[in-house]
C-alpha cells in the first residue's frame, strides 16, 4: 500500500517525466490504479516507460502492465532459440543451456512432434515463424500469472520458479492417454462430446515440406 508521502514522490515523477499538466484529478484517478501495490514496483514501472522513449505520458493502464511484467519470461526470439537453437527443446545437444520454464510448457502444450515437424526454413519457413511468433504470444497471455511456470517445475509454488526437469516434463506431455474403460451403452446422445478448444492459444500447424494449414 502506496502512503501520501509515496504518492507525493511518485507524483512528482510521473509530472516530471513527461510534458503536460498532471492534475489533481488525474493524480486522484491513477491512485486508485496504483495504490494497492508496493511504491518501488511503481517507480520501476515509470522507469520502464521512460525507458521506451514516448514523448507522451503512458495510459495507467500501461505502468500497471509494466508492473505485473514478468522478467523471467522470454522473448520471442529467445523462445525460438530455447525451442530450435543449439542445446534447445529440439536443436543439437549442448551442456550449459538453460531453457526457460514457460518454453518448456509451451512445447508441451504444442507437442513436441508437431515443433519439431514445423517447416520453420526453407519457402514456407516465413509464414510458419511468424504463426508461432503469434502462437508465443497467445500462449503468454493466456497465462498472465506464473502458475504455468510452477506446474513446469512440478509443484504449486505461486510467485516463483523451481528447478526442473525439462525432458521429464516434455515425457509426460508427449505420454498416450490411457483408453478408458468401456461403458456401458446409452441410448441418449453424449453430452459434451465435442472436446474444448485449448486455452493457451492455438499453434501453427504447417510441417516440414506443407504450408500452414
Amino acid at each position: 500500500m502506496i502512503t501520501d508521502t509515496e504518492w507525493e514522490t511518485l507524483c512528482l515523477l510521473i509530472e516530471e517525466a513527461w510534458p503536460g499538466e498532471f492534475d489533481d484529478s488525474a493524480a486522484k484517478a491513477w491512485r486508485v490504479f496504483l495504490g494497492d501495490y508496493d511504491a518501488d514496483a511503481v517507480a520501476a514501472g515509470l522507469k520502464a516507460c521512460v525507458a521506451r522513449g514516448g514523448r507522451f505520458r503512458p495510459a495507467v493502464a500501461e505502468i500497471v502492465a509494466e508492473i505485473r511484467s514478468d522478467p523471467s519470461r522470454p522473448t520471442f526470439d529467445e523462445a525460438y532459440q530455447m525451442i530450435y537453437g543449439p542445446g534447445g527443446v529440439l536443436g543439437f545437444k549442448r551442456s550449459g543451456v538453460t531453457v526457460s520454464p514457460w518454453v518448456v510448457a509451451f512445447v508441451a502444450s504444442c507437442g513436441q512432434e508437431r515443433l519439431r515437424l514445423l517447416e520453420v526454413d526453407g519457402e514456407y519457413g516465413e509464414l510458419n515463424r511468424k504463426e508461432l511468433r503469434q502462437s508465443w504470444e497467445q500462449f503468454l497471455e493466456a497465462n498472465e500469472t506464473r502458475d504455468i511456470a510452477a506446474l513446469a517445475a512440478g509443484g504449486p509454488r505461486r510467485g516463483r520458479l523451481g528447478r526442473f526437469d525439462p525432458l521429464e516434463v516434455l515425457r509426460l506431455a508427449s505420454r498416450p492417454a490411457l483408453a478408458p474403460t468401456p461403458a456401458a451403452a446409452d441410448p441418449r446422445p453424449a453430452e459434451n462430446s465435442r472436446p474444448a478448444p485449448p486455452s493457451q492459444g492455438g499453434c501453427p500447424a504447417g510441417g516440414r515440406g506443407e504450408g500452414p494449414a
